[in-house]
């Protein structure tokens, strides 16, 4: 029996091959350094669970670096290809393959794999459309953390096109739960903010009436502290080394900051994003402190950050959040500061 390694995160699994049912067969697994013969692995409500030796261990799909799927030579050809960062034919080979599987499991897990192949080949719109198949099929973290990142530029159709998408899936019963609900709510909006769609506006007043937090990507380790250097950000950004703060500010998020700390990570982001002059982007680092956080004290001066940015480009989306900065915060300096970009005509008595 030939031999192939994978790997899961510190997991080295042997010969792993996808049976039709959706089972993974392995003659023999190797976790944290011990060696378990005749094993099962299985995708289970978005993770990949191997159980062996008495005992099941659960790994985030996106912690897969490569299968192999019994008769599924398109597939196999797919995860040579992104294992070699050949993301084009990736792409081209996962869509093959997806065509042409039958069985219900192995085709979602063709479509979660091709998610990352569509969106680093600039496939944006087929990016999408999976990753909400797949997520509608176990909206948790675990999932949520696989959605498409690299977003087209404002000026792009493949913007409009994903965004109406995303918008007709929100109330999909798939979503009931809150958290997936809200979680594809915040993703429209960054979509939205990204392609300077007045429904923006609207939608980021809808969330920010509410005040659960969105589900983020889960940390490396369930329960673990999420560390965030603070210090080297200020330190980073008092040296005009806007670029670093960005970068130290995306890693501390995508490990699972939440709270005070997430907040400080947005707006120290959109503070930098508007130093570099990319001020959509900016604005949507501000809006998501309104969106995830809006009982924080920081939220009123994450709106007027926001409204200013607007002002030029979206004059009615910024006049709609001074308005709501004066509603909501009356006896703020922010909300003094929003009153005089607000006509008198507008004013609310």
């Amino acid at each position: 029996m030939k031999r192939v390694f994978g790997c899961l995160g510190a997991v080295a699994v042997g010969l792993v091959v996808f049976s039709a049912g959706g089972t993974v067969l392995a003659d023999t697994a190797v976790i944290e350094k011990m060696s378990y013969p005749n094993v099962t692995v299985k995708l289970q409500d978005g993770k990949v669970v191997i159980s062996g030796a008495g005992r099941d261990t659960s790994y985030d799909l996106g912690k897969v670096d490569s299968l192999i799927i019994e008769r599924q030579d398109r597939f196999n050809d797919a995860e040579a290809a992104m294992t070699a960062g050949d993301y084009k034919k990736a792409a081209v080979a996962y869509g093959d393959a997806i065509g042409k599987i039958n069985a219900k499991e192995v085709k979602l897990l063709a479509k979660a794999r091709a998610i990352k192949a569509c969106d680093e080949d600039g496939r944006w719109v087929e990016a999408v459309r999976y990753f909400l198949e797949v997520y509608a099929s176990a909206p948790n973290a675990s999932i949520w953390a696989l959605r498409p990142a690299k977003m087209p530029e404002g000026g792009s159709k493949l913007l409009g096109e994903s965004a109406n998408m995303v918008s007709l899936k929100v109330n999909d019963p798939a979503f009931k739960a809150a958290d997936a609900q809200k979680n594809l709510k915040v993703w429209l909006l960054e979509i939205y903010t990204k392609a300077n769609d007045s429904r923006a506006t609207a939608l980021a007043q809808q969330l920010s009436g509410t005040s659960d937090a969105v589900q983020e990507k889960p940390a490396e380790a369930a329960g673990s502290a999420v560390s965030i250097d603070l210090g080297g950000i200020d330190a980073a950004f008092a040296a005009k080394k806007y670029e670093d703060v960005v970068r130290i500010a995306d890693a501390a998020l995508d490990h699972g900051a939440v709270g005070e700390g997430a907040v400080k990570l947005f707006m120290v982001k959109g503070d930098a994003l508007k130093a570099l002059g990319k001020n959509d982007e900016a604005c949507l680092a501000y809006l998501r402190i309104a969106a995830h956080y809006p009982a924080n004290g920081q939220c009123a001066t994450a709106l007027l950050a926001a409204a200013n940015l607007e002002k030029e480009k979206q004059p009615d989306a910024a006049k709609a959040l001074y308005m709501d900065i004066v509603r909501k915060y009356p006896h703020s300096l922010q909300a003094a500061e929003a009153k005089k970009n607000i006509p008198a005509s507008s004013a609310q008595p």
